[in-house]
């Protein structure tokens, strides 16, 4: 990771995101950073759940993978973001199928469910129906961008 994350993580007065991907292999690059995040004691390491992916399709497989990525960072999990997505196929029932996978894995983490993520086209149809509904804009692929 840049040299900019350490100052990012040092600063006392900023925030910032570090997406560290969904395996122990992130993990494992965020742990050199836990002693300073633990100092500050200031910190959300949120979990992303996608149901819709391989390695996570069920609430084992998913607390497994959580189990790896715990070890390798020496972090502990303080929420859940569920962003269960199969890309621009993504459909209102999708998001509303992966309530209940969230609450499950929520339920054996003992953690809270912070948010739900959708696409932004489908924000009107679901934010009736789903608590604390995210939208997002979704981005074509790098490779797709030029095309």
């Amino acid at each position: 990771m840049p040299k900019e994350v350490y100052e990012l993580i040092d600063s006392r007065s900023e925030y910032g995101v570090l997406d560290i991907g969904g395996d122990d292999r992130g993990a494992l690059a965020l742990g050199r950073y836990v002693p300073s995040i633990i100092e500050e004691n200031d910190y959300e390491m949120l979990l992303v759940v996608n149901k819709a992916r391989p390695l996570t399709r069920n609430v084992p497989d998913t607390l497994e993978v959580v189990e790896e990525m715990v070890a390798a960072c020496k972090l502990p999990f303080t929420g859940i973001v569920n962003n269960t997505n199969l890309g621009p196929e993504t459909t209102a029932e999708d998001v509303i199928a992966s309530v209940a996978y969230a609450s499950k894995v929520s339920e054996a983490l003992g953690i809270p469910v912070k948010m739900t993520c959708c696409d932004e086209k489908l924000f009107e149809e679901l934010k009736d129906r789903v608590e604390n509904l995210f939208p997002l804009s979704l981005q074509k692929l790098y490779y797709h961008l030029n095309s």
